[in-house]
């Protein structure tokens, strides 16, 4: 295989493959989990040329971020709210197995890079699962409300394209990699 052609190795392409992958192999991977093997997913995708807006949204009917949680003995959570908050702190993993593609391993850091991603690009994150509706889940600018009971987890990122070009992905991602020796692995 030769070199990438520039245009995919463009600040563009690489953070949104990996929100792409990531979302949805979170849906797949944790949300046919714990009794749920038969959930499905949904994803949409919405470009908005006059704002530079692109939103991403993976939705399940799964079985959500409280009962991904639930079992471990390193992770106590009670609450809807508290398991989302969980999933985006780093290296929370409900799964450490291969990943979508064959060369990808949960690390727990998907959720984190995801929101670091749409926040340094002016965007967000919104997630709904069980009662609970969070948006940009462990920062400064969380908000939290109650919801309508959701069976699942609906997980939908805004990213905003004039600043995403201007995104260093390598940076965002390497910042988490505790030892420099081992990689974190990409699609």
């Amino acid at each position: 295989m030769g070199r990438a052609s520039p245009l995919l190795m463009n600040s563009v392409f690489y953070p949104l493959a990996y929100v792409f992958t990531e979302l949805i192999d979170n849906a797949l991977r944790h949300g046919r989990g714990r009794g749920f093997s038969h959930a499905s997913v949904c994803l949409c995708a919405q470009y908005h040329p006059p704002l530079g807006l692109i939103r991403l949204a993976v939705a399940d009917d799964g079985c959500g971020f409280l009962a991904t949680f639930q079992g471990r003995s390193d992770v106590q959570v009670k609450s809807h709210a508290e398991a989302i908050r969980t999933g985006f702190k780093p290296y929370t993993s409900s799964k450490r197995d291969v990943g979508l593609f064959s060369d990808t391993q949960h690390q727990g850091l998907g959720l984190t890079i995801c929101r670091d991603l749409a926040l340094r690009s002016a965007g967000s994150v919104a997630v709904v699962s069980g009662n609970s509706w969070i948006t940009n889940p462990e920062t400064k600018d969380e908000k939290s409300r109650g919801a309508p009971f959701w069976q699942g987890a609906v997980v939908s990122v805004e990213l905003r394209l004039p600043a995403l070009n201007t995104v260093n992905f390598f940076e965002i991602t390497g910042r988490y990699n505790p030892d420099p020796n081992l990689p974190i692995r990409f699609i």
